[in-house]
């Protein structure tokens, strides 16, 4: 456990016993008495103004509504709830969905004269939240008056998959383990904060960097405690200058900016709760401020595959009763490549209604009507070409050339299966420009499933290689599976069948793959059967982390899960 002590703690300014209020729309507060008051209080929050006087805001939302901020936060999905709280009966709760951020509440201090506070909030992640692609999302930010030749936002905490960040500086945290910074869904994470500003109009040289710093003195300080445990501390920050001597912090904006743009998982809406905010002046003697008086010894259970199981930059799609590819219009491929349809026409195939995956489908499953979905029928053409359709202009993908998966329901068409050689199906990850390079998902001639790799010579270097074979698992034709093939840099590749591993193999010759890249879904009869082949493909998803679990993230955060 760390308690770091700033290396300003006797500097700055110190406020003990003065009184402070919050400016409120409505300005109803009064002021503190210098001595605390000993009357028992039913909540952290009763009376705080009296209790403690170098508090300037406090809320753990025990009045269930917003009279403590004085107004009405920016969205309705920004609400006080009663769905889970820290150890009353009621939080702050962040509701996203549908492309529409929950807004933001903010809170303007009366004091003019703020030059350094301490934070301290908790956060909980609910079980379908996560990060997306992006390093970090916008969650609060401290602004400032008397700015005129620097940012007005005195500075602000990004969160991300890999930690905070500070926002202005875009450091990042650099204390602590990795495991200290990350905060996993289904745990309720103590989060304190120290902000004080930099000396300005100085006449000597203060920070000991050998002259006068005309622009203020680089003393700033910022750090950051996850849990008791310091994972931030930066102590030569820049906030103003001498050209800017009223610049003091004057508002909390306490929000969520979720930039990654995926706010749901697998339809389901990703959520996230704030309890017992607390906010003070000066440098609280260098201490935490600590737990709050009814955090419960039980914070819950982390879930240690989250926050980086995310269905952002590969939705499922479904195809409508006119053929109609059925997906998000704005959360697809980051550059926008697809936005007329985000399944590219690879070879002949046709749509058909029946059979249809119509379980699981897109988080906008409701544009397809029930028994008006269509599947897409690959049937193998001649000279084994392949049959069926995929993506390509992935370059714009997030964590291009580091890691690949491809999701797709499939059934097998059971007057083609078993097929008398075997064949290449859906799930196939081929190289740009060799249309018979590839690793892919196959059946044998008793419908095992294995894993099959095409020589970079195509179809002229013979057969496909057989990679794995699992012989105790059976597919039955008529029946829909969901497939996940998926790859990576490191040689290692893995299928899984309806969530768990079934194939696997290491050391795979694939780096022709990983200079230019494409998914296709559909089949390939590279064995040279007797007859024609079909197999449908339904609710395809693809991206560069897996659909179930958290294989594809950065190794050092998340375990690795392949083979469990």
């Amino acid at each position: 456990m760390s308690r770091r002590v700033s290396k300003s703690a006797a500097a700055g300014l110190m406020i003990c016993g003065v009184a402070a209020i919050v400016v409120m729309s409505l300005g109803r507060w009064t002021q503190g008495a210098d001595e605390p008051a000993t009357a028992a209080v039913k909540s952290e929050c009763d009376n705080w103004q009296q209790l403690h006087p170098n508090w300037i805001f406090a809320d753990d939302f025990e009045t269930g509504d917003w009279s403590r901020w004085g107004h009405q936060p920016s969205n309705a999905r920004l609400m006080v709830s009663d769905e889970k709280a820290l150890g009353g009966k009621h939080s702050m709760k962040f509701a996203f969905g549908d492309m529409v951020v929950p807004g933001y509440q903010s809170v303007t201090f009366q004091r003019k004269d703020l030059e350094e506070i301490r934070m301290r909030f908790y956060v909980f992640f609910n079980e379908y939240w996560h990060w997306g692609a992006q390093p970090s999302d916008h969650c609060l930010a401290f602004w400032a008056t008397g700015a005129k030749t620097v940012s007005r936002m005195a500075a602000g905490l990004d969160l991300g998959p890999w930690g905070p960040v500070i926002m202005r500086f875009g450091l990042r945290c650099n204390m602590g383990k990795l495991k200290d910074r990350v905060m996993h869904n289904g745990k309720w994470y103590r989060l304190e904060l120290h902000l004080k500003l930099n000396t300005i109009g100085a006449c000597r040289d203060k920070n000991g960097n050998g002259k006068f710093d005309d622009r203020g003195e680089s003393d700033g300080v910022f750090e950051l405690w996850i849990d008791d445990v310091q994972v931030m501390g930066y102590y030569e920050l820049n906030y103003r200058g001498n050209d800017n001597p009223d610049y003091r912090v004057s508002e909390l904006l306490f929000n969520h900016y979720f930039r990654t743009g995926g706010q749901l998982y697998f339809g389901k809406p990703i959520t996230e709760y704030r309890d017992n905010l607390v906010i003070l002046a000066g440098d609280n003697n260098g201490k935490l401020i600590g737990p709050a008086p009814d955090e419960p010894k039980d914070l819950g259970t982390p879930d240690p595959y989250s926050p980086y199981k995310t269905n952002l930059y590969k939705e499922w799609f479904a195809f409508d009763a006119k053929g109609v590819h059925i997906r998000s219009g704005s959360d697809g491929i980051s550059a926008g490549n697809f936005e007329a349809g985000w399944s590219q026409c690879s070879s002949p195939f046709t749509l058909v209604s029946s059979p249809a995956h119509n379980g699981t489908k897109s988080p906008y499953a409701a544009r397809v009507p029930a028994g008006n979905d269509k599947a897409l029928a690959a049937k193998t053409l001649q000279d084994r070409q392949f049959s069926g359709s995929g993506f390509d202009g992935i370059q714009n993908m997030p964590g291009k050339g580091q890691a690949a998966a491809l999701n797709v329901w499939m059934c097998l068409d059971p007057e083609s299966f078993p097929a008398p050689k075997g064949a290449a199906l859906s799930g196939m990850m081929r190289a740009g420009g060799g249309r018979c390079n590839y690793i892919a998902l196959g059946v044998d001639s008793e419908n095992h499933p294995t894993l099959l790799r095409q020589a970079k010579g195509g179809r002229q270097a013979g057969l496909p290689e057989v990679l794995d074979v699992n012989k105790e698992i059976t597919l039955e034709p008529g029946k829909w599976y969901r497939c996940e093939v998926r790859g990576s840099r490191d040689h290692k590749w893995s299928i899984l069948l309806d969530g768990k591993e079934i194939l696997k193999a290491d050391g795979v010759d694939d780096d022709y793959l990983w200079k230019s890249y494409c998914y296709h879904y559909g089949i390939s009869d590279h064995l040279d059967n007797p007859k024609p082949l079909v197999v449908y493909c339904d609710d395809v998803s693809y991206g560069t982390t897996s659909f179930e679990d958290g294989w594809g993230w950065n190794p050092d955060v998340v375990p690795d899960v392949v083979g469990k």
